[in-house]
């Protein structure tokens, strides 16, 4: 292969797949180095929310439960009458 027939190569599908291999290599870095720290924040926050809205239930349905026991039962009985 003679350089005439090897420029056109390098300059055309040669140089197109240089440039996709750069863009990708640089839209990996900045998701790695940007993009998942936010992300990871946000989740974070997010778990938080979560559990605190869990143990705020759980309180609630703690307290529920103590009044439905300790309501003593009726003492009128309609079937009796």
């Amino acid at each position: 292969m003679t350089l005439e027939q090897l420029i056109p190569l390098l300059a055309g599908p040669g140089g197109a797949l240089v440039v996709c291999v750069l863009v990708g290599w640089s839209v990996y870095r900045m998701l790695v180095h940007y993009f998942v720290p936010m992300l990871q924040g946000s989740i974070d926050r997010h778990l938080a929310q979560v559990d605190e809205m869990n143990a705020r239930h759980t309180t609630e349905h703690e307290r529920i439960i103590n009044a439905i026991t300790s309501i003593s039962p009726c003492k009128y009985d309609r079937a009796a009458k």
